[in-house]
């Protein structure tokens, strides 16, 4: 059985999770943006 303190972990563990996804996708927009510039300025 799961007590109330239980469950109030297992939401702030989620919170932050997805605080650190939230991060990890901007990053990855960042770095796809700058290798398409790149690869931009390459061939064009």
């Amino acid at each position: 059985m799961a007590t109330k303190m239980d469950a109030q972990e297992v939401k702030f563990k989620q919170i932050e999770h997805d605080g650190q996804f939230t991060l990890i996708k901007w990053m990855l927009g960042i770095l796809i943006g700058g290798v398409m510039s790149i690869m931009v300025r390459l061939f064009f």
